[in-house]
C-alpha cells in the first residue's frame, strides 16, 4: 500500500505545495532574468539556488499550478519544472515503515 502525502503541508510536515513550483533554469540565467520572468505572473522567489539553477517560486493566488507550469514551460530560459515538495524526514519514514 502506497503512502499518501498531504497537499500544502504544515510548516514541518511532508507534502506537495499547490502554491509553489520548482523551476530549473539553464546555466547562465541570472536572478534578474528570473525576477523579470516571475514579474509577468506575479510570482516571487522563495528559495534561491546555492549550487544549481533550481529556484522555488511562490505563486500568486491568481494563478494555479497547471497555468504556472504552462507559463514556465513556454520560457526558453527554463530547463525543467518540478513540483515543490517537502520530503519526509528519516524519523517519519521509519515510523511509517513500522
Amino acid at each position: 500500500v502506497a503512502d499518501t502525502i498531504p497537499v500544502n503541508p504544515t510548516q514541518e510536515g511532508p507534502g506537495v505545495f499547490m502554491d509553489q513550483i520548482t523551476v530549473v533554469f539553464h546555466a547562465g540565467v541570472s536572478r534578474i532574468e528570473v525576477e523579470a520572468i516571475n514579474s509577468e505572473i506575479g510570482a516571487t522567489i522563495l528559495r534561491e539556488p546555492l549550487v544549481s539553477q533550481a529556484y522555488r517560486m511562490k505563486l500568486p493566488v491568481t494563478i494555479n499550478l497547471q497555468d504556472a507550469t504552462s507559463f514556465y514551460q513556454g520560457k526558453p530560459s527554463v530547463r525543467v519544472i518540478m513540483p515543490a515538495i517537502r520530503a519526509p524526514n528519516r524519523t517519519e519514514i521509519a515510523a511509517s515503515a513500522a
